[in-house]
């Protein structure tokens, strides 16, 4: 009729003015609703970190450091979740009360039931068995004790009709192939029968279209969209990305920040709250134009839809059930309305926070990709099922309005009701097949994820020898306190160590020397300054971590009661064959091999069947087993004979290339041949350089220290 009259052109205005008046607005509605679900999303998070901050600075007398701020930082982006509810109803009641649900008690067929519901085990775990009360909605109870009793309730009752809401949900899979085996195909499979509908007639399969999406089709999305509203809403993204980020430049600022004496956390929060803020004014502009781009463009979309189907021949409209055009305009274009932006939202996000490994990530770039190349092809060929399955549901339902007078009078609607459940049904496998192939996706995706993450812990987790392969220290104007309203013991210490160098550290006592050592291993904190090993500043690696990464050989050798072995490898980390090596290069093969027992020969407590020099070598070869690139001696030779100093000291340089190594020397002989050493005072560097260079520089304080150490030596010597 509408071709017959020429109607098309009004048609299409009336339906412009109706789109204007109803849809337009309801469209307009559902965008606010969604640009306030999508802005408190985004914004909850930065509000509650904001407040928690403010509130942390105003009366936590502790500073705020990186492991407290970026912990907390994750556990609110982590609260952004969804509810599912499903929980079974349990009475404050005993379980056999729970069961029964006031029906007679029969005990053939209540033993039956609990038999069926895996519930034996159970009763047999309960203190007094079935008559043990379960509490306010089962709260004694696991998930799964919850979801079995409710389905024992159920199937202790004598009905007809049984309604299951996915019982199987909260039970692991051996206890449901249980559920399946002795209560579904066997308690209740007695208690009724189960039909499977033959439905093998040959149907002419309904045209679809197989293969890629055409280009075409994006470019018309794209020119919908409207080149200037897209770049708009790219922009935003890119903003309040960039916004985040600077909120969390400022924390780690603020983290490093907070044990200065006299820093004013406000600053710090008045500066985190307004990026913060701004953030979250960015994601509400942000909601609001993905909004109005997708009305407009939905609106642009039905018009443009309408148009072309008005224009269509008759044989189109012969051919193409009413369904199939209903099924266009709703599904299609919604799922387009949809998911275009949320793909480009995720795309952005992605792209802003990690763009710094994206090289890192392209071989799982290429995993990702072979699992989409199998993943796309059945998923596109199931949405055209989805959208073909479905058509002949709107078309029922269309015929059905249309002759519902006639189906009445004829008695037919026991036959069409069938039929459209048989619809129904067609259109529930592909739901299933759809499922499945997502959790296909999902398995494949997540596994690649894990991967990521897996990664991205090992490069977090602080300074791995192999990670750090030149082993660079550097002391950034560092004051250290042992407490607070103490004085300082190192105050403005600037030092920088090379990859590899060999530094000795020397002053008189009380210098600053080993206070330096309790800074690099963090025994304190720092209150001032900063030190950094290959970039890292330690401040913010944990612990563990950071002393793992580094090694010392004490003053004090320092053994425990146990094995040789023991005590070189406590954990049993490192293979027979490394253990003797670091041990013959420390010149002792012969203590080892000397003993039946070998590495597991006993030793004492402290080590008091050793003598000295054989303590402290065996301190040389523990910290050598470690393999760490920044090596500490802590006036390792001071207590030792000078055969024995001068056997670690030959151990050390044959061994050691290529580690940096911080001696803190009480014999000046030990460092002569370092390439630097530093002179300690006050805990400040009061001069460093070349030790030959300082030797013959007049008035140095080395030179000083080496003759004050020339004079004791000769001094004890005209003693004896």
């Amino acid at each position: 009729m509408l071709k017959l009259f020429a109607w098309e052109p009004p048609t299409l205005a009336e339906a412009r003015a109706r789109q204007a008046a109803v849809e337009l607005s309801a469209l307009t509605r559902g965008a606010l609703f969604g640009t306030l679900s999508t802005f408190l999303w985004g914004a909850a998070p930065i509000f509650v970190t904001v407040a928690t901050f403010a509130l942390f600075a105003a009366v936590s007398p502790d500073p705020l450091t990186a492991p407290k701020a970026f912990t907390s930082l994750t556990l609110f982006t982590l609260m952004r979740l969804t509810l599912d509810s499903r929980e079974p109803w349990i009475q404050n009641a005993t379980l056999r009360d729970n069961v029964t649900f006031g029906a007679p008690f029969e005990r053939q067929r209540y033993d039956a039931t609990l038999a069926a519901c895996c519930l034996e085990p159970d009763l047999a775990a309960l203190p007094s068995g079935d008559a043990t009360e379960i509490g306010e909605r089962g709260i004694n109870l696991s998930g799964g004790q919850r979801a079995r009793i409710a389905l024992a309730r159920a199937c202790y009752q004598t009905a007809d009709l049984y309604l299951l809401d996915d019982v199987l949900s909260a039970v692991d899979a051996h206890v449901a192939q249980h559920l399946v085996a002795r209560c579904l195909h066997g308690l209740l499979r007695e208690r009724g029968a189960t039909a499977r509908p033959l439905d093998t007639l040959p149907l002419a399969p309904s045209p679809r279209r197989s293969g890629l999406v055409k280009r075409s089709v994006w470019v018309t999305y794209g020119k919908a969209l409207g080149g200037g509203a897209l770049l708009a809403l790219l922009l935003a993204y890119t903003l309040s990305q960039a916004l985040n980020l600077g909120a969390s430049f400022w924390l780690t600022q603020w983290a490093a920040d907070t044990l200065h004496q006299g820093s004013d956390p406000w600053l710090y929060v008045a500066v985190y709250a307004a990026a913060s803020l701004a953030a979250a004014a960015v994601i509400w502009a942000r909601a609001v134009a993905a909004a109005g781009v997708m009305t407009g463009d939905g609106s642009q979309r039905d018009v443009d839809v309408l148009s072309a189907v008005l224009a269509s021949p008759m044989s189109f409209f012969d051919t193409t059930p009413l369904g199939r055009i209903l099924n266009r305009f709703s599904t299609d274009l919604q799922a387009l309305g949809l998911c275009v932006f949320n793909l480009i939202g995720t795309l952005l996000l992605v792209v802003a926070n990690a763009w710094q490994i994206s090289f890192g990530l392209l071989p799982l770039g290429v995993a990702y990709l072979v699992v989409a190349r199998y993943y796309r092809a059945s998923s596109r060929e199931l949405q055209r099922l989805d959208s073909v399955s479905k058509s002949p549901i709107y078309a029922a339902f269309s015929e059905a309005l249309q002759g519902a007078t006639s189906i009445v009078a004829f008695g037919a609607t026991r036959r069409f009701g069938l039929e459209a459940r048989q619809r129904l049904d067609a259109n529930i496998k592909v739901g299933f097949a759809t499922a499945a192939a997502n959790r296909w996706l999902s398995v494949r995706l997540e596994a690649i994820g894990n991967a990521i993450i897996a990664g991205v812990a090992a490069l977090a987790v602080g300074l791995h020898a192999a990670a750090h392969a030149s082993g660079e220290v550097v002391f950034s104007s560092v004051g250290m306190r042992y407490r607070p309203g103490t004085p300082f013991v190192l105050r403005g210490f600037e030092l920088r160590v090379g990859g590899g160098e060999k530094v000795g550290l020397v002053g008189r006592t009380g210098a600053g020397k080993s206070s330096l050592l309790a800074a690099l291993f963090r025994l304190v904190e720092l209150a001032e300054g900063s030190i950094s090993i290959d970039g890292v500043d330690i401040a913010t690696v944990p612990l563990r971590a950071l002393r793992q990464a580094l090694a010392i050989i004490p003053q004090e050798a320092t053994l425990f009661s146990g094995s040789l072995r023991s005590n070189l490898d406590p954990f049993g980390q490192h293979a027979d064959a490394d253990v003797r090596e670091c041990l013959a290069q420390c010149s002792l093969e012969a203590l080892c091999g000397a003993h039946p027992a070998g590495l597991l020969q006993p030793i004492e407590p402290k080590g008091a069947n050793l003598s000295a020099g054989q303590r402290q070598l065996v301190c040389t070869a523990r910290a050598l087993l470690r393999g760490s690139r920044v090596l500490v001696l802590d006036e390792a030779t001071a207590s030792v004979d000078m055969e024995t100093d001068e056997l670690i000291q030959q151990t050390l340089r044959r061994v050691l290339g290529g580690v940096t190594v911080l001696t803190i020397a009480h014999r000046l002989a030990t460092v002569m041949d370092y390439d630097r050493v530093v002179v300690l005072s006050a805990g400040a560097v009061l001069e460093a350089g070349p030790p030959l260079e300082l030797r013959r520089r007049p008035g140095s304080a080395f030179a000083a220290l080496v003759g004050d150490t020339l004079e004791g030596a000769q001094e004890r010597g005209n003693g004896e």
